[in-house]
């Protein structure tokens, strides 16, 4: 389905886990694009190839839910996701997103091991947008992921905070 080159990309977007590429994203940004190493240029083409990718292909997984966990360490983000109300629309991330078809690789990525932590957990029920299949490209297979494009705007349907276990739970619906 997809041609020699994006299955590259996907490669080489896959090839550190998604704590990995966070960081990568993250060095590149506070870089502001410049002086960067041959690593993250490569990671850089292959993001624009898989941006590309999202006008090219219709989605296979629009009707299922898709989950995303993730660890919390900044207590202003925490502050941020505990003030979210129902109805409220949000835009979660201004990059490329991971998502997972399985809802027990998110709570996986969402295991806390530190008191000061918060573990968030995302279900999306409802999308409008395409999604890039990366699971059978993907260096990490048994994560069933998917990759939903960046400025996505979300509309809460459902939160729940449990304080004493330091969880969000966040049910999302995807909006124009």
């Amino acid at each position: 389905m997809y041609s020699k080159e994006e299955i590259k990309a996907i490669e080489q977007y896959t090839k550190g886990d998604f704590r990995e590429r966070s960081a990568k994203i993250k060095s590149v940004i506070e870089k502001n694009y410049t002086n960067l190493t041959n690593d993250e240029q490569y990671f850089i083409k292959s993001c624009k190839i898989i941006e590309n990718m999202f006008n090219k292909y219709d989605s296979t997984y629009k009707d299922q839910p898709i989950y995303r966990g993730i660890v919390l360490k900044d207590d202003r983000v925490v502050e941020a996701y505990q003030e979210l109300t129902i109805g409220q629309q949000v835009v979660l991330d201004n990059s490329l997103m991971s998502f997972s078809k399985s809802r027990e690789v998110a709570f996986d990525y969402a295991r806390i091991d530190d008191v000061c932590e918060w573990s968030l957990v995302v279900q999306v029920t409802d999308r409008i947008s395409n999604e890039i299949d990366l699971e059978k490209y993907s260096h990490f297979e048994e994560e069933e992921e998917i990759l939903l494009n960046k400025n996505l705007k979300w509309i809460v349907l459902d939160i729940y905070i449990d304080h004493n276990k330091r969880n969000i739970y966040l049910n999302l619906k995807e909006i124009e």
